[in-house]
């Protein structure tokens, strides 16, 4: 069998996780090597994904079939059943590889500048994990193998938000991504457990094959229901906590307190893996699809999903002044596209959109990390404040021209972006399937374009608003030249992407991906009013932002035009984020509190209860002592003394009465005297001194000495026996 380059594919996720390893081990105080390290293992990453890439190109063009597999090993066996590892590549694998890889090496290259404030190498070797995680989920034939990777990536989304000592609400931040992302994980658990107690299996080949889909029609739990439904819906909820989709989006935003490119890589590298997830279970939801349809919604869940977090993180992503706050909703809202795709049986569509996505949203990232940088060389103790920014194009002009292309990308700048082809496939798809969905994504994007326009015009155009942004440099060649290259891959893609309907260009996307089983021929009919809707957002915004510019001290024109017109609590409510962290602050943070409190008042009547333990038991042994001195002692003694004096009574009996008696009659008294005599010295008399003393040690037994825990217990049990018996005997008299 000859060798080809998807033979050591596995190579790919190794190698970072390598350099992981060799960090953590030997360069974790070594900022310098710790940073060479992890940029050469991009590099070799980067060219293993290139020759993977172009070697699949080349099988689709020679007609060869996809994806590839090939096992590797086995990992172990249980019951005769052996769990075996392989490769599996399709062209989603190799296409992600690539662009994340790109992705990853640009925002390293990048931070060389902002690496000079760290002390060591941990944060490349997080990196490096999560890097290894994304393309561990890539590469491998096996849903256990993946949650393995999944977890990769949540520690280190968590430890590259939280490593940041010098921000003060990072512990919150961190707090939200980690319970955020273990629900995530614990709902995909659950579908992997259902997967495999009805398949038997959890390789792809196997899971997804139809034997196996038709083993999951069957009810569950008796129910009508489909077990692949279940599956789905629990495939769906880990999906929305890893891609941030509303409401489970609230530990994105938060990332953003992470330097620009560790933010970049959460944003694009970690939050792929929700979407990666839901495209590798695609014939598990189509199977589904019926299930999951909402009839009076006229879409499905998957598509709700999608369609509610792109309108909502639209809307707030639309009134924030923090630049990176709004770039980050604006990614959600992508994201949220790039799911509702998928929802409506779009997987070209949104494998494109996820493309175009990605590199859109590190351009902008980065873009605003150097806005950034230049506000705090000026001087500025908030560099991420719109209101504060303006007239940058002048002092930033490569970075000015880096976030114009990366802000009409993702506005879907007709014709010329690839935001707008990989947007215009998906409304398409929506128009055939859901007209709802269709309206609601359309203004979205038109919500998406205004924003565009509001963030450009408030930080690089008119007059400087602050003497800060008239001081601002321009960023070192190592941040500006990695932004200039990812502002030419999101124009370039858009070529790749053309509808072939219109032709222009062969849709490169769809030629290497494969046709999806919906039409697309309504095309030409949606696309006048995706156009409208884009057009419509970016001219509204020129009205609203470039007819006259904001001038220093000015409130944020749309905030002045909503609450012209008794709209400012909507313009407050979605600047707080439709007070959905509150929400969550009052459900979970609260009732978390309310519990604990509750738990502490027990303890609290716990603990009294064992401080009053000792004087209930000195009361008890009090007792027991007057028992013992006013009643058994003088019992005893009149026990004694009666016996005694029968003793005397009897032998005067016998001198005095006995003695006159004939023989026998004499002899047999005397006889009974004796026995009488007997029975008190070896009978009466033992037992009623034994008593005595029994009493007498249970006396003491039962008084409490400090630190015998078995004297309480002891005492504490009789009483307890005392009780039981008390109220039996009352309630059966």
């Amino acid at each position: 069998m000859s060798t080809s380059i998807f033979d050591f594919a596995w190579l790919i996720p190794l190698c970072p996780f390598v350099v992981f390893g060799i960090i953590m081990l030997f360069t974790p105080r070594n900022r310098a090597a710790s940073e060479q390290l992890a940029l050469y293992g991009i590099v070799v990453t980067l060219v293993l994904a290139l020759a993977t890439f172009v070697s699949a190109v080349v099988m689709v063009i020679e007609g060869s079939p996809l994806p590839v597999s090939s096992p590797l090993f086995t990992w172990f066996s249980h019951h005769g059943q052996a769990l075996t590892i392989g490769i599996y590549l399709d062209p989603l694998s190799v296409l992600m590889l690539f662009s994340l890889a790109l992705i990853c090496l640009m925002v390293l290259i990048y931070g060389q500048d902002t690496w000079l404030s760290l002390r060591d190498g941990h944060t490349f070797a997080i990196i490096s994990l999560l890097v290894a995680g994304v393309f561990g989920l890539l590469v491998f034939d096996n849903w256990l193998v993946f949650f393995f990777f999944w977890e990769f990536i949540d520690v280190s989304t968590y430890l590259l938000v939280v490593l940041r000592p010098e921000e003060k609400r990072v512990p919150e931040a961190g707090l939200q991504t980690f319970v955020i992302q273990q629900v995530s994980s614990l709902c995909f658990l659950l579908g992997l457990a259902l997967l495999y107690s009805h398949t038997g299996s959890l390789s792809y080949s196997q899971v997804l094959s139809p034997q196996a889909l038709g083993a999951l029609g069957q009810g569950f739990m008796g129910t009508q229901f489909p077990v692949a439904a279940v599956v789905a819906l629990l495939f769906l909820g880990g999906a929305m906590g890893k891609s941030a989709q509303f409401p489970l989006h609230v530990w994105l935003p938060g990332a953003t307190r992470a330097p620009a490119p560790l933010s970049a890589i959460i944003h694009t590298a970690a939050t792929s893996a929700g979407i990666f997830l839901l495209l590798r279970a695609a014939p598990l939801f189509s199977a589904a699809s019926g299930s999951l349809h909402l009839g009076g919604l006229d879409v499905s869940i998957v598509t709700l999903v999608g369609t509610v977090t792109a309108i909502f993180a639209a809307l707030v992503s639309l009134v924030q002044r923090d630049v990176l706050l709004a770039i980050s909703f604006s990614t959600i809202s992508q994201l949220g596209y790039a799911i509702a795709a998928l929802g409506l049986g779009g997987r070209v569509a949104g494998i494109f959109h996820l493309t175009t996505s990605i590199f859109t949203s590190a351009l902008l990232l980065l873009a605003a990390g150097s806005v950034a940088r230049g506000m705090a060389h000026g001087g500025s103790n908030d560099p991420n404040d719109m209101l504060n920014m303006g007239g940058l194009s002048g002092q930033q002009p490569v970075t000015f021209w880096s976030f114009f292309v990366g802000a009409m990308a993702c506005s879907g700048l007709p014709f010329i972006t690839a935001g707008f082809w990989s947007k215009e496939a998906i409304l398409s798809l929506a128009w055939v399937s859901s007209r709802p969905a269709f309206w609601i994504l359309a203004a979205a994007a038109g919500i998406t374009a205004f924003g565009a326009v509001r963030q450009l015009w408030l930080i690089f155009f008119g007059s400087p608003r602050s003497d800060i942004s008239a001081r601002a440099p321009e960023s070192p060649t190592s941040m500006i030249t990695p932004t200039a290259l990812l502002a030419l891959m999101a124009i370039g893609l858009s070529v790749t992407g053309i509808p072939k309907e219109l032709d222009l260009f062969p849709n490169l996307i769809e030629t290497f991906v494969g046709p999806d089983s919906a039409a697309a021929e309504p095309v030409i009919e949606s696309m006048p009013l995706g156009i409208a809707a884009v057009v419509g957002g970016l001219i509204l915004g020129f009205l609203f932002y470039v007819w006259k510019p904001l001038r220093a001290g000015e409130m944020d024109r749309l905030e002045t035009a909503m609450r012209t017109v008794w709209l400012g609590w909507l313009h407050d409510f979605f600047q707080r984020r439709a007070h959905v962290d509150r929400a969550y602050q009052a459900i979970f943070g609260r009732g978390t509190q309310i519990l604990a409190n509750a738990l502490r008042q027990i303890d609290d009547l716990v603990d009294d209860l064992i401080d009053e333990t000792p004087w209930v038991i000195a009361q008890l042994s009090q007792g027991s002592r007057w028992l013992d001195d006013r009643v058994l002692d003088p019992l005893a003694q009149y026990v004694g003394q009666a016996s005694r004096g029968l003793a005397r009574a009897v032998d005067v009996f016998e001198q005095t009465v006995l003695i006159r008696l004939p023989d026998g009659i004499r002899i047999g008294t005397l006889a009974l005297a004796r026995a009488a005599h007997l029975l008190d010295r070896r009978v009466l008399s033992p037992l009623v001194d034994g008593m005595g003393n029994a009493v007498k040690m249970m006396g003491l037994s039962l008084r409490p000495r400090t630190g015998k825990l078995q004297s309480y217990l002891l005492l504490a049990s009789l009483t307890v026996l005392m009780l039981a018996a008390i109220s039996y005997l009352f309630l059966h008299t």
